[in-house]
C-alpha cells in the first residue's frame, strides 16, 4: 500500500531529526542501539530455544499419553528421616503392578541400560542401547524398516539395530536373521532395524534387546523382583486418556 503524498514529507523529516540526534548524542546513541539489539538476539535466542526444547518426543503417535514413572528414594535407605530425592528409575516389579492395578494404565514399558563390545570379524564395535519389553515397539512411533514390530523383540537374545549401527556392523548386507557375537561370547540375533533416532528424542540408542534375554542372566534377572532396586530401570507407561492438570 503507497503512502498518502502528505505523510512523506512528514516521514523525511522525522527521519532528519532522527539522524541529527543520533549524531549529536553519538555515545548516548550507540550504547542505546547496542542494547536494544542486545536485548532483542537474546529474546530470540531464548525463544529457539524454548520451542527447540518443547518439540523433544513430539513425533511418538502417542507423545500425549505417555509418561515416564518417577521414584522418590531414600539417599540413605533405613536411616531415619533420610532425605528424599527423585530419580528417574523405578523397581522392576512396578510395571506389571500398574497395569494389573490401575484401569487408566493401557500398557507399560520397562528399559534397563545395555552396552556391549560387538564382534566384528576382528574388531570390536561398542553398542550401547536398552533391554526393553516387546510393547516398546507399540507405546513408542520409532519407525521400523525391517522386521515385524510384534515379535522382534520377543525372543531371548533378539536384537534390533538402528540403520546406522547396521550399516556399521554389516555395510550394504541385510542384517536380518545374522548372529553378532559380543566380546563375552554372547549371540544376539537380529530381528529388526530401526530407522535412526531422531534428534528430538530423549532415548538415544544404537539398539534395542529383548527384555527377556534378562532372565538368561542370573546376576541381571534376580533384580527382576526386587522392589528394592531403584537404580536400574526405566518405567514408562502409555495412560488410556490424557491426564490434565487442574
Amino acid at each position: 500500500m503507497c503512502r498518502p503524498a502528505h505523510e512523506l514529507p512528514m516521514f523525511k523529516n522525522y527521519l532528519t531529526i532522527t539522524l541529527r540526534s543520533i549524531l549529536k548524542h553519538k555515545t548516548f546513541s550507540a550504547i542505546n542501539i547496542l542494547g536494544l539489539s542486545l536485548s532483542m538476539s537474546i529474546c530470540l535466542i531464548l525463544i529457539t530455544f524454548i520451542k527447540d526444547q518443547r518439540s523433544f518426543d513430539r513425533f511418538h503417535e502417542h507423545s500425549d499419553r505417555i509418561y515416564r514413572v518417577i521414584a522418590h528414594a531414600a539417599e540413605r535407605p533405613g536411616e531415619l528421616n533420610s532425605a528424599m530425592q527423585a530419580v528417574a528409575t523405578s523397581p522392576s516389579p512396578l510395571a506389571p503392578y500398574l497395569v494389573q492395578s490401575y484401569p487408566g494404565v493401557a500398557d507399560v514399558v520397562r528399559l534397563r541400560w545395555f552396552g556391549e563390545s560387538m564382534v566384528d570379524g576382528e574388531e570390536e564395535i561398542d553398542v550401547d542401547g536398552f533391554y526393553a519389553e516387546p510393547s516398546f515397539l507399540s507405546i513408542f512411533s520409532f519407525a521400523l524398516l525391517s522386521g515385524d514390530p510384534r515379535t522382534a523383540l520377543a525372543q531371548p537374545n533378539a536384537i534390533v539395530l538402528t540403520q546406522e549401527t547396521a550399516e556399521t556392523l554389516f555395510g550394504q548386507e541385510d542384517p536380518m536373521g545374522r548372529p553378532i557375537p559380543d566380546a563375552d561370547g554372547t549371540v544376539y540375533v537380529v530381528t529388526g532395524v530401526l530407522e535412526n533416532v531422531p534428534y528430538h528424542s530423549h532415548l538415544k540408542f544404537d539398539a534395542l534387546v529383548s527384555f527377556s534375554t534378562l532372565t538368561m542372566t542370573s546376576d541381571l534377572g534376580s533384580s527382576l523382583e526386587d522392589w528394592t532396586d531403584f537404580s536400574q530401570y526405566y518405567t514408562y507407561r502409555l495412560c488410556v486418556i490424557q491426564f490434565r492438570p487442574t
